[in-house]
């Protein structure tokens, strides 16, 4: 089949106006091949007949949501239509007494938190770009935040899902309530498949009370290594701040990030409490507050969208070895760098590919096994073409592989993109 008789098959099933030029998407352009065309199914019914044609048709799909992580993972291995969620965007369950929420792919975390505002409750994620990002893409890419030391992550929070997979088939998990022990863990499954197994549909997520009051309390400190071991500290003590951040992506000097949340009285006191340990750690200086408008262009930045910064790097580590690794980064002037002390995840960004060669990178693990995601990796050298965008493959990776060709076997979702080019 000719790609004009594809196309002209595809508006069949979703119309007119939800077949689009890729140009309307914000796709990577370092790809290899730029997509067939964009698809916006604006009923879920469309997608099982619209997989089908295009499985049989050897195209792939890449899912897209607010299109915040395209550049992370590989160039599709074969020709591709991107998928949008835009127009799957609506509320379709929510139980504010059970604290739970149904809703589809499409919507926003910003118009999901809007929603529960009005019951003084929440989806405890915070990431990049909430206005744009879509829970369908936060649950595939497994983001979190400033608050994943106190709420965890996607895999967390998300008890429900239903998706469609190879063959138009739909799959369902979990259910509409907090305690549910009942099959096989598909949520997990699910969550930072980076759309490798199928187009999600359906998500129930568990949600929480708001809390009444909030506070981010911000350090300077002498550099980010020292930084680090102070706000670990801080971390030990078990006075039960949200999060513990490094960074110098703030005001372009090294410095300490607290996230409090709760009454305004315990946030008081939290706040005296972890001034007086800085003190005693070394802090001369009394913490600033930081503003949430501040805050919102800090996180954002984290997404590393910008064509001025083409490459980022994620490292997970331990704990106790962020202070290490930021030491050996040392001050690090025309590095953009932004450590969780409290869960060892390390995000480094550059401007240029001199600044942040992958054999620099290499020298900065704490150990050969040490997990890495190259989160933005644009072909500038070949040098960096040839990188592995994943990481070094554990040992896990034929299982991955195995999942992957029994539940996706004409690599339909994603191809290629993945760990080891699934």
């Amino acid at each position: 089949m000719t790609v004009e008789g594809l196309l002209a098959l595809l508006r069949d099933i979703v119309g007119d106006d939800g077949v689009l030029s890729a140009d309307d998407f914000p796709w990577p352009r370092w790809w290899q091949s730029p997509p067939l065309a964009a698809l916006c199914p604006k009923e879920k019914s469309q997608l099982a007949p619209l997989i089908c044609a295009l499985e049989e048709a050897d195209v792939g799909i890449v899912p897209v949501g607010g299109g915040t992580r395209l550049h992370t993972g590989y160039s599709p291995s074969k020709p591709v239509v991107l998928v949008s969620s835009v127009h799957l965007n609506s509320l379709l369950d929510y139980q504010p007494d059970d604290l739970t929420v149904t809703v589809e792919p499409g919507m926003t975390l910003a118009d999901l938190q809007g929603i529960l505002a009005k019951r003084h409750q929440r989806l405890a994620l915070d990431v990049p770009l909430p206005d744009r990002a879509t829970l369908g893409g936060i649950v595939a890419s497994a983001q979190s935040g400033f608050w994943r030391t106190a709420y965890g992550t996607p895999r967390d929070i998300l008890i429900g899902v239903r998706a469609m997979m190879s063959g138009g088939v739909e799959v369902r998990g979990g259910g509409k309530v907090v305690k549910n022990v009942a099959g096989y863990d598909i949520c997990k499954l699910f969550t930072g498949s980076w759309g490798t197994l199928g187009f999600l549909t359906e998500l129930t997520f568990k949600v929480h009370t708001a809390p009444a009051f909030q506070r981010t309390l911000v350090w300077e400190v002498a550099d980010l290594a020292t930084g680090a071991r102070i706000a670990f500290e801080l971390y030990q003590a078990q006075l039960a701040a949200v999060g513990y951040w490094v960074t110098n992506e703030v005001a372009s000097r090294p410095q300490v990030v607290l996230f409090l949340q709760g009454t305004r009285r315990r946030v008081d006191w939290q706040t005296d409490a972890y001034n007086d340990l800085a003190r005693k750690l070394g802090v001369s200086m009394a913490p600033e507050e930081l503003s949430q408008e501040r805050q919102q262009e800090w996180q954002n930045r984290l997404a590393r969208l910008s064509d001025a910064t083409p490459l980022a790097v994620r490292i997970s580590c331990l704990p106790t070895e962020v202070a290490s690794l930021l030491e050996r980064i040392g001050d690090a002037p025309d590095l953009q760098v932004t450590a969780d002390c409290a869960c060892g995840i390390v995000e480094i960004a550059a401007a240029a590919p001199e600044l942040l060669p992958p054999k620099r990178v290499r020298e900065l693990l704490p150990s050969p096994r040490t997990r890495l995601i190259w989160t933005r990796l644009d072909p500038i050298t070949p040098e960096l073409e040839d990188t592995e965008r994943w990481g070094h493959l554990g040992a896990d990776f034929p299982l991955q592989k195995l999942l992957k060709q029994s539940l996706d076997p004409h690599n339909t979702f994603s191809p290629g993109r993945f760990i080891g080019h699934l």
